[in-house]
Parts: structure tokens; C-alpha cells; sequence
């Protein structure tokens, strides 16, 4: 049975291979992933490295306005520096379950530019957190840029409150430089920034 855009699907990855490829185009989506209670609608965006990408979080406007990818708060704005609207930013625990399904993560840096790398953006221990900064973690990933370097690195994510006061909840940073959570205001902060 062909899967229609009104099914609910897993993942993005899952719209991505069960629709054919004229019908899968970026845009909204019911994603239920595997042992989450509710689906939700998300933006899935198929337009990136083959598509598949589930939405989960985005800048208001790229400067000041952005919230901490592993808090709850609420966002509206506009993902991939306006050409997508994302209308709302999910909870926690649905991006968990959804990351829980991925095999890799993409992030659009400031200039714009496309870096996969071949790991989810985090897991369960993300809920975890005491609130107190007690949960940090980092691994190492292979990257690539959408031109198709590749290089190692290191993701990673903390709980915020006040361990990300200044930001630096979740990071990518490059292999030879990781995180050494110097900062406790910004605990993802590479290890040369401050």
C-alpha cells in the first residue's frame, strides 16, 4: 500500500521512503515516533542532503531570539532563514523519541552552509537533567558539509538551568578542538571560546 501525505509516519525519514519521491516535499507532516503516546505535526524537510529531516528546533531569527534546544520553551519562527515556516517548536520529550529514530542530525550554520553529522543530536539522558547543569555529554561524529567535506567532530548537549545560562546547550564543534565545559554559564562552548 503507497502511503499517502495525510498517514501519520515515524519520522521524516520514514515520509522520505514511503512516499514517492514527486510526493515527499518539504512541509508538514504527523510524526508519531515508535513508543510515543501522541503524534504531532512537524516540519520535515526534504530538501536537505536528500531530505528526511524532522524539524524539532529553529531560530526566531538566527540573532538573540533563539531558546535552548534542550529546554521546553516555546518558539514561533522561521526555520532555514525564512524560505520554510516552522509554526511551533515540540516538547522535549517528543524530540527525544523522534531523535531516538535518527541516524544522523543536520545543522545550518551562521553562514548558511549545511553540516550532517552520522549521529542523532542526542539521547534519553537529555531527560534526565536535575535542572542543577548535572547532565553533559559529548561524543565524537563524522561530519560533512553540504559540499561534501568531511571532517571529525564532537555534538553534545547539556541540561540548561543555570549550566546554559549564556547559551551553549547544545554544540558541534570540530574534533580537535571538543568541548571542555570551561564555561558553567555555557557549558557547550568549544574549548578555545569564550
Amino acid at each position: 500500500v503507497i502511503a499517502t501525505a495525510d498517514d501519520v509516519f515515524e519520522s521524516c525519514e520514514d515520509v522520505r521512503q514511503r512516499l514517492p519521491r514527486l510526493i515527499a516535499q518539504s512541509g508538514m507532516y504527523r510524526i508519531k515516533p515508535p513508543g510515543h503516546k501522541a503524534e504531532r505535526s512537524v516540519y520535515c524537510a526534504m530538501r536537505v542532503d536528500d531530505g528526511g529531516f524532522t524539524t524539532v528546533w529553529s531560530a526566531a531569527n538566527g540573532a538573540n531570539e533563539i531558546v535552548s534546544l534542550v529546554s521546553d520553551s516555546t518558539l514561533d519562527g522561521s526555520a532555514f532563514s525564512g524560505s520554510d515556516v516552522v509554526t511551533s517548536y515540540q516538547p522535549l520529550p517528543f524530540r527525544v523519541a523522534v531523535a531516538a529514530t535518527a541516524l544522523e542530525t543536520a545543522f545550518m550554520t551562521n553562514s548558511l552552509v549545511w553540516l550532517v553529522a552520522d549521529s542523532p543530536p542526542f539521547d534519553s539522558r537529555i531527560l534526565g537533567g536535575t535542572g542543577d547543569g548535572a547532565v553533559a555529554a559529548d561524543w565524537a561524529v563524522s561530519l560533512r558539509s553540504e559540499s561534501g567535506n568531511t571532517a571529525d567532530g564532537v555534538i553534545g548537549f547539556a541540561i540548561p538551568q543555570p549550566s546554559t545560562a549564556k547559551g551553549g546547550d547544545f554544540g558541534v564543534a570540530p574534533a580537535a578542538t571538543g568541548f571542555d565545559f570551561h564555561n558553567s554559564e555555557a557549558m557547550l562552548l568549544p574549548t578555545d571560546c569564550d
